[in-house]
């Protein structure tokens, strides 16, 4: 998972304190906005006594989370603490980097939801855990979902089946997230959070330094194979910290192991004997990161090796070598960590660069990289169509339907739909992108605002995401160059928020969608209500958007038959 300080740990401390009769709190970081050093599904666990495990942040609010921890133990029941983003409250109680954090305490107590996570991290199963957070009538009530699909717990029986779909959709990935759902004429927030198999790194030769890179990898998460056919190195004395040493040729290991996306494989044997045939199965696997040891010269010769048994341009160019980062070291240790520091990297999507030569974020990315989730806003009814106008047809697809492919066929990693009452009949006409992660969130309203569809849409994208494109459901004419564009622009220009603008027959500037929101702005959307979005934050703050000159016909909404019409016409060949 790579915290700090695992769940793992974390449980066997719970664990041993309730061995010894303690009263336990059990704290966790549910909502993150802005800038914060960890990220949703960080923990911390305290007792009455004054014991500690664990951290929801980089101590700037972790005093006040255990005097609030000891006020829910007398009391017994969850809080919802929040720490807010201003500067006068950042060296107070708040965080000294700018967010703003929500953050769940409850009174520890062994449910068989939590029984059955537990027992699956500690045997290395995948999991996910519900958690209600509100209203205070779900709060801490849980409902765990296992890699067999089985389901432990419950929240309440008008929840349980939307959050098991919920919850299975993050086993695999992992990260936690809130959703929102509606209940019982109101809703409801729930913190959702997978805990996926641990990352696997694969070493091919028992040297020096893979010695000193299972010793710096293991800490943060890593299940760390040491692979060598050579008896005198393959030993757990030489590889102490190495989860598993194995006295076999590379290949042969990896090949029976199955490397997947949470793998990564690094080869230094040096050696072609070994080389060549590891890394052609390493290159050919879904495997995130592949390095090799060795200077230049020598990695070409092995470049020619690889071409020669088939191995593409594409392939080869997965191959990070010389492997590191350049730190300037010489030793194994130092080896080790500009190996580990560019796994890292890869991991997370980053360059290496130094923080200092960068902007924006320094935990949620700058915004040229990192993370882009696309929220695709569908919950209004259809009044003046007389139907759900997300299901007419155009081309033979539901508009809606153009809307989604649009921003799946974008460099969009992720989808949000946020729906609404129309929601049973839209999931069923619509099919979700097979390529780009989509999940739906439903608002409770008969007549949900835009901005109350806006909120509920940011609160679920993924956690890291650094900027988020807002599109229209009923504006089938977006594409996915259009959103490609935007949201370069809004990398380029350093501003939080860009949009396009078109010039209508008159001369005059017509803005659009999509509108590409950086992270950094997110907190200031959770105060608006009514029906025009984002657009009142503009007018107030013109100096945060970036616009963006589009030619040709502005993409207009399809409220009427009229404009429905009109949109045929323009489809026809």
């Amino acid at each position: 998972m790579g915290d700090a300080f695992p769940l793992k740990d974390l449980l066997h401390e719970i664990e041993r304190w309730r061995r010894a009769g303690e009263q336990i709190a059990l704290a966790t970081l549910v909502t993150v906005h802005g800038s914060a050093p960890r990220r949703p599904g960080a923990r911390m666990a305290l007792t009455r006594s004054g014991r500690m495990a664990g951290s929801v942040s980089a101590g700037c609010v972790e005093n006040d989370v255990f005097a609030r921890a000891r006020q829910v133990l007398s009391e017994g029941k969850p809080a919802l603490a929040r720490y807010g983003i201003s500067d006068e409250m950042a060296f107070a109680v708040g965080l000294s980097c700018g967010g703003s954090i929500e953050v769940l305490i409850e009174p520890f107590s062994a449910t068989p939801a939590w029984e059955a996570v537990r027992a699956a991290v500690e045997q290395g199963r995948t999991a996910a855990l519900a958690v209600g957070v509100e209203p205070a009538v779900l709060a801490g009530r849980a409902l765990a979902v296992l890699g067999d699909g089985s389901v432990v717990g419950s929240l309440d029986p008008e929840l349980d089946a939307r959050l098991a779909a919920e919850a299975s959709g993050v086993l695999a990935a992992g990260g936690g997230r809130c959703v929102i759902l509606p209940w019982r004429g109101a809703e409801a927030t729930v913190f959702v959070e997978g805990f996926p198999l641990p990352r696997r790194l694969f070493v091919a030769g028992a040297t020096q330094i893979a010695a000193a890179l299972a010793k710096l990898a293991r800490p943060l998460g890593h299940r760390v194979v040491v692979m060598d056919p050579r008896s005198p190195f393959a030993t757990v004395e030489r590889m102490p910290d190495a989860h598993e040493v194995l006295r076999e040729w590379p290949d042969a290991a990896l090949e029976r192991a199955g490397l997947d996306a949470g793998c990564a494989v690094v080869v230094l044997t040096h050696d072609p004997k070994f080389d060549v045939p590891t890394l052609t199965l390493a290159l050919r696997s879904p495997a995130y990161y592949v390095g090799a040891l060795g200077s230049r010269r020598t990695h070409a010769r092995r470049l020619a090796q690889l071409r020669e048994v088939g191995l593409s341009g594409a392939e080869l160019a997965r191959i990070h070598a010389p492997i590191g980062l350049d730190l300037g070291g010489r030793e194994p240790q130092e080896i080790a960590l500009a190996i580990l520091a560019e796994i890292q990297a890869v991991q997370c999507g980053r360059d290496g660069s130094s923080l200092r030569a960068g902007s924006g974020s320094i935990h949620g990315g700058s915004e040229p990289r990192g993370f882009a989730s696309a929220i695709v806003l569908a919950a209004g009814r259809s009044t003046r169509m007389g139907r759900s106008k997300a299901l007419e047809a155009l081309g033979g697809r539901p508009l809606l339907q153009h809307v989604l492919d649009a921003a799946a066929a974008s460099s969009i990693d992720e989808i949000v739909l946020v729906l609404g009452p129309e929601e049973d009949a839209i999931r069923r006409a619509l099919v979700l992108p097979p390529r780009v992660p989509t999940r739906v969130v439903v608002v409770a309203d008969d007549a949900p605002a835009q901005s109350a569809s806006l909120r509920a849409g940011l609160r679920a994208v993924d956690s890291r995401a650094t900027r988020a494109a807002v599109l229209l459901g009923d504006q089938p004419g977006v594409t996915s160059e259009l959103i490609d564009r935007v949201g370069a622009a809004l990398a380029v220009s350093g501003a939080p928020a860009a949009r396009p603008v078109w010039l209508d027959a008159a001369g005059r500037r017509v803005p659009g969608h999509p509108v590409f929101l950086a992270r950094s702005l997110w907190p200031e959307l959770e105060s608006l209500r009514g029906d025009t979005g984002a657009r009142q934050l503009f007018a107030a703050h013109p100096e945060w958007l970036h616009e963006v000159s589009v030619a040709g016909e502005p993409i207009g909404d399809v409220d009427t038959p009229e404009d429905l019409a009109r949109a045929r016409e323009r489809a026809m060949p």
